[in-house]
């Protein structure tokens, strides 16, 4: 007669320890996931590409005080301020496709950037300076754009200059 092996009775922890496995691989998976999209997101949202064709700017950002020196392109959010030295050449393009130009010499802050689906709107206040803007690139008619000049404030439905 052959031996009887003897069966050891399995506790609750090791027939759990599997599955705790796989669910701690998924969480991880996913932190990872979100890390990835984090850090190389395409989508700016709510905000504009400032491209620096010649000259400096200065930017300061919003809830700081100090301006400093942008020598390259950027992203620019709502409630940043410009600033464009006298021989610069700035070009934004927002969200939507419109584009707009700083002449030298201009100080710009942009009050509201919103990428909202129903009703973007982009509004911005001109300090000093010259401000050119492009609506006709891409599909622009559905965005609401309001320049704000001081006590003035003008609604833009296509391409003007605003000094």
């Amino acid at each position: 007669m052959r031996p009887r092996l003897r069966q050891r009775k399995r506790s609750s922890f090791e027939f759990l320890m599997p599955f705790l496995i796989l669910i701690c691989i998924g969480v991880i998976a996913v932190l990872l996931f979100n890390l990835w999209s984090a850090i190389f997101s395409t989508d700016p949202g709510d905000a504009a590409y400032m491209h620096i064709d010649g000259g400096s700017v200065q930017i300061k950002t919003w809830g700081t005080e100090q301006f400093f020196d942008l020598r390259t392109d950027a992203l620019v959010m709502q409630g940043d301020e410009i600033r464009s030295s006298a021989n610069s050449k700035v070009i934004i393009e927002f969200f939507d496709g419109t584009i707009m130009r700083l002449s030298g010499g201009s100080a710009v802050v942009f009050e509201h950037l919103d990428d909202n689906d129903g009703d973007p709107e982009i509004e911005f206040t001109l300090l000093e300076g010259d401000v050119w803007v492009n609506r006709v690139y891409k599909n622009t008619e559905q965005t609401s754009l309001l320049i704000s000049l001081g006590a003035s404030r003008v609604n833009l439905d296509t391409a003007s200059v605003v000094s």
